[in-house]
Order: structure tokens, then C-alpha cells, then sequence
């Protein structure tokens, strides 16, 4: 089969699928697979476009980015700090969010928007011949420098990667992969795939080749035991796509992470009540509601009828968001009075 491989989108739909059908790739074609290696958000301004588009797909498999741990920092908090500017990230949720009037309502939506796509991002994927992360896999470091603190540390191969702690997965998509691999840290017997760095920096370190400017190469680079494809969109306006074949180790590897999107091919919903917010309590067999504001889950309670359940959570939205909530066009179906909709 056919692995198209991606890595570090960063909101930039049209450059994405520009390189896609480059690439030859087709979603109709079974023996066409998608892996995006991370940081899908982020600098472009068409966030949901991506998300919405690899979602749709039957064959896709996404790994988590560092990008996406900011993303769910600054929704988690509701406010910004000055790396969430620089790094796209407040932009991001208000892309996400036009219509909201306050950063934390803002943060609210992009949680309820982004929250199902989130959950279905990997750590890695392992097929017979790749290993496919963000940037490396997790290694020993014995430091306490904060995660993103990448130079001068030192790191020792971790034979037990696969079993990696959610802090060393953390601390895995920052370093700078190209540093690493330079130092003998892949002992996996097979090649490593990442994003996160841009390819142009290799060129620049060890061929003496412009790192920025007119001249860069942000082509896929081919090293020893790994290939880095971060075509640092944000600059060079391209994405990198590469075309691998391979096999993955079993059958059942693929449909444990794809679940999603093979019940999404045939219109089957992703929740149990296809109502954000809205979930089924299988031991009980009850319908719950809760909502998320500023990173806080609220419980709306249980209910006997499923709509019932809708209502308690639409109210919810209606007083926490007003006319900025994420499933006001069901209002009316509902009977919630749509204040909003009035002329004043």
C-alpha cells in the first residue's frame, strides 16, 4: 500500500491539498493511506479547513504536534500569553472563532470545534519499515529543563519508547530531530519520519547552504536511519508530501486508530448522539450533557430522554455563549427561543 506523508500543515489548507494532488494521492483509492505527523495548526489562517478535510477521510492517521499542545494550553487557560502571538496559536482560536466578541468565549468555541479531531491524534504509528512521529521518539534525558528548552541536553536512547510516559511524549515534540538523529539515538532498526524542524536547516549545517532566503531547499531531507519533511510552510509556502510503501504490522493496527473516520465514511455518528455535548451513559443507560468554558467541564446533569439531555445542553450554550453558540442553528428544533435572532 501507498503511505502519503505530510507533517506541519500549520493552517494552510490550500498549500496542503496544492502538494497532495501533486503527490498523486487519492482518498477514493484504498491503497491510499494519509499520515500527517503533527502541528496540523498554527501561522495559516484556515485551521478548520484542514481539520475538517482529514476528518472527512476514511484512511488517515494523525500524530500530535507540539502546536497542538499549545493550542490545548491557551484553550485550557482562556487566555494568552506572548508565545501563543508569536506562535500562531491566539490567532488560531480566532480563526476558529469569528463571531466571538471575548477571547474566552473564543477559547470555548475552538475547545467544542477542535475537541473530537484532538482525540484522535496519536503519539506515533509503526508500520514494517517506519516509525512516524512528530519530531523524535521519546529519549532519557536527565534534566530538568522546561520541554521546549532544546539546546545543549543530553540523550540516551530509551529502549522502552513505545511504553513513554504522556511528560516524555511532551518533551519528545520538541527537540530538534535533525540534532538528534546525528547523534546515533535511532537504534529502532528502522527509519524514523518526522516534521517539527525545517528540512533547509540540515542543508545549511553540514552543506553550507542558505538555512532562509530565495536559495533554501525545503525539500524532504534524507539522512541516515530517518527523513525529515517539514517544509516550514509559513515561509516557503509548500508543503512536503513524500510517498512511502510499506505494510502495516497488522491489520487490526490500522482500524484501532481509524475508527473514527471508517464510522465517518458510512454516516455513522461519532458520539452517541451526534449533539456535542450529548453523550450516552452505556452502564446506566442514561443520556448526559455537560459543557466546557475557559477549560472547565461543567456536568449538566443526566436524563431518561436523549432530548431532554439536547435541551439542557443547548440552554447551557445559550447562557454561557449567547449569540455566539456553537449549535445555535438548533434552537429552534428544540424549542430554545432564540433571543439573539431578534431586531432590537
Amino acid at each position: 500500500m501507498k503511505l502519503f506523508v505530510t507533517s506541519d500543515i500549520h493552517g494552510y489548507f490550500d498549500e496542503f491539498k496544492k502538494a497532495l494532488e501533486e503527490a498523486g494521492f487519492d482518498e477514493n483509492n484504498k491503497e491510499h493511506f494519509l499520515l500527517t505527523l503533527g502541528d496540523h495548526f498554527d501561522r495559516g489562517s484556515q485551521p478548520e479547513q484542514v481539520m475538517n478535510y482529514l476528518m472527512s477521510l476514511e484512511r488517515w492517521i494523525g500524530i500530535k504536534g507540539n502546536h497542538e499542545e499549545l493550542l490545548t494550553e491557551c484553550i485550557d487557560r482562556g487566555y494568552w500569553y506572548g508565545h501563543d502571538i508569536s506562535n500562531g496559536t491566539m490567532q488560531t482560536i480566532c480563526d476558529l472563532a469569528p463571531n466571538a466578541q471575548t477571547f474566552d468565549v473564543a477559547c470555548s468555541v475552538a475547545y467544542e470545534k477542535t475537541k473530537e479531531f484532538m482525540s484522535k491524534l496519536v503519539d506515533y504509528f509503526e508500520t514494517e519499515k517506519y516509525i512516524f512521529v512528530h519530531s523524535w521518539i521519546p529519549l532519557i534525558i536527565e534534566d530538568d529543563c522546561p520541554k521546549y528548552y532544546t539546546r545543549d541536553r543530553e540523550y540516551h536512547f530509551n529502549s522502552n519508547w513505545k511504553n513513554a510516559t504522556k511528560k516524555e511524549w511532551e518533551e519528545a515534540r520538541w527537540g530538534n530531530p535533525f540534532e538528534i538523529a546525528e547523534q546515533g539515538l535511532n537504534q529502532t532498526g528502522k527509519t524514523i519520519v518526522f516534521g517539527h524542524f525545517h528540512t533547509s536547516y540540515p542543508r545549511h549545517k553540514y552543506e553550507n547552504k542558505q538555512e532562509f532566503g530565495e536559495e533554501a531547499d525545503f525539500s524532504p531531507f534524507y539522512g541516515e536511519g530517518y527523513i525529515g519533511i517539514d517544509a516550514c510552510t509559513a515561509h516557503s509556502k509548500k508543503c512536503n508530501v513524500i510517498v512511502l510503501e510499506d505494510e502495516f504490522l497488522q491489520e487490526s493496527t490500522y482500524k484501532r486508530f481509524n475508527s473514527y473516520n471508517l464510522s465517518k465514511k458510512n454516516n455513522i455518528p461519532t458520539s452517541s448522539s451526534g449533539i456535542l455535548g450529548v453523550y450516552l451513559d452505556k452502564i446506566n443507560g442514561h443520556w448526559g450533557a455537560e459543557i466546557t468554558k475557559n477549560g472547565l467541564k461543567t456536568r449538566l446533569g443526566t436524563f431518561i430522554e436523549k432530548e431532554e439531555a439536547i435541551k439542557a445542553r443547548l440552554q447551557a450554550e445559550k447562557k454561557y455563549f449567547g449569540e455566539f453558540a456553537p449549535q445555535r442553528h438548533l434552537f429552534k428544533e428544540y424549542g430554545i427561543e432564540d433571543d439573539f435572532s431578534k431586531e432590537k
